[in-house]
C-alpha cells in the first residue's frame, strides 16, 4: 500500500542552518519490502499526515529514505545535507535561525517584531468618543473576523494605549479598514495624546460612532467579550452595522514596518 501526500521537509545541519524543500509531492511507500522503513519513520519523524504535512528532523540529520515524485530517490541522509541537495527541485530554501529558546520569555523583542513583521496585514483604525464628545482611537493591524453566527470580529489593543480605557468604558466603536491613501490617518491614530483626528474628516453615525471618510470598509460594533492576551487585550465586537464605499478603494497593507497600497481588485 502507498500513501501520497504533499510535505514540507526541514533538515537542520550540524552547523545549525535549517534547510527546507517546500511543497514536494512525495510518496512514502509502505510494503513488505519497506517494513523496516515504515517503523523507522514512525519512530524518528514527527509526522502529521494532513494535506500539507511536515517531517521535522531536529538536531543532527537522521537517516531516512523516501521517494519523491516522479519517482526520484533521495537518501539516506548520512551526512549533513549531502543527500538533500541530490534530486531536490530548484525551490530549495535556506532559513537562518535568528533565535531559539525553550523559555519564550527569553525571546528578544526586536527579533520577535522582525519576524512577525514579515507577515503582511491590513491596517485598521478603531474610533469611539470620550466623555467630552471628542474622537478617540488607535491604529491596529491585529484585526480579524471571528464568527459568522453571530457576526463577530476582534482586534487587539495594547493595554498601554490611552484609547483602551475609553473603548472599554463606551463598549461601542467603529473599525475602519483603511484604504491605501489613508496613511495620514494611520499615523495620526498610532501616536499617543489627544487631538489625533485634527485635520481629519469624520462624521457621526446613527449608532453614535465617529466615522472616518474614505475607508475601504467600516464595521460598527458593540463590545461582546474581552480577554487577556499578554500585554494586549483581545476585544471581541458584535457587529451591528456595515458600511462600504460606493467605489471600491485599494486597501492598505502593512509589512516590514512599512505601509503601502494594494491595487483595486478587478
Amino acid at each position: 500500500m502507498n500513501s501520497s501526500l504533499s510535505v514540507l521537509i526541514f533538515v537542520k545541519s550540524q552547523t545549525g542552518t535549517l534547510y527546507g524543500a517546500t511543497q514536494m509531492n512525495t510518496i512514502l511507500w509502505y510494503s513488505n519490502i519497506f517494513t523496516r522503513l515504515n517503523r523507522f519513520l514512525k519512530a524518528h519523524l514527527i509526522c502529521h499526515f494532513t494535506l500539507v504535512s511536515r517531517l521535522s528532523l531536529l538536531g543532527k540529520p537522521r537517516i531516512y529514505w523516501l521517494l519523491s515524485a516522479p519517482g526520484r530517490f533521495i537518501g539516506p541522509l548520512k551526512k549533513p545535507l549531502q543527500w538533500l541537495y541530490y534530486g531536490i527541485p530548484s525551490d530549495l530554501q535556506t532559513y537562518k535561525t535568528l533565535q531559539h529558546h525553550e523559555d519564550s520569555s527569553m525571546i528578544d523583542a526586536a527579533i520577535y517584531k522582525q519576524v512577525l513583521g514579515s507577515f503582511p496585514s491590513g491596517v485598521t483604525v478603531i474610533t469611539t468618543l470620550d466623555d467630552d464628545g471628542q474622537i478617540v482611537g488607535l491604529t491596529a493591524s491585529a484585526f480579524s473576523s471571528l464568527s459568522m453566527e453571530p457576526p463577530l470580529v476582534l482586534f487587539c489593543p495594547n493595554y498601554s494605549s490611552d484609547s483602551y480605557p475609553v473603548l472599554i468604558k463606551n463598549k461601542r466603536f467603529a473599525i475602519h479598514v483603511l484604504s491605501g491613501g489613508q496613511q495620514s490617518e494611520a499615523y495620526a491614530f498610532a501616536r499617543k495624546g489627544k487631538d489625533k483626528a485634527q485635520g481629519i474628516e469624520w462624521t457621526m453615525s446613527e449608532l453614535g460612532n465617529p466615522i472616518l471618510a474614505n475607508a475601504t470598509a467600516v464595521i460598527e460594533c458593540e463590545l461582546w467579550r474581552e480577554y487577556e492576551g499578554g500585554d494586549h487585550a483581545i476585544m471581541v465586537g458584535a457587529v451591528k452595522n456595515l458600511m462600504v464605499p460606493q467605489q471600491n478603494a485599494g486597501p492598505m497593507v502593512y509589512c516590514h514596518g512599512k505601509m503601502g497600497a494594494l491595487p483595486v481588485p478587478a
